[in-house]
């Protein structure tokens, strides 16, 4: 809050790693878009090899 002023503005469901809006699921309470999950992904496999 910056001085005597309240501002409101539309909760907007978002990614937690880009901020994207498109393909959002929740995953341990966490937003997480389709794209950073599938980027996860691949790099959890990596770390098995």
């Amino acid at each position: 809050m910056d001085g005597p002023s309240i501002v409101l503005r539309k909760y907007q469901v978002s990614c937690v790693f880009c901020d994207s809006e498109k393909d959002i699921f929740s995953f341990r309470g966490k937003n997480v878009c389709r794209k950073c999950a599938a980027g996860l992904q691949l790099l959890s496999q990596s770390d098995l090899e």
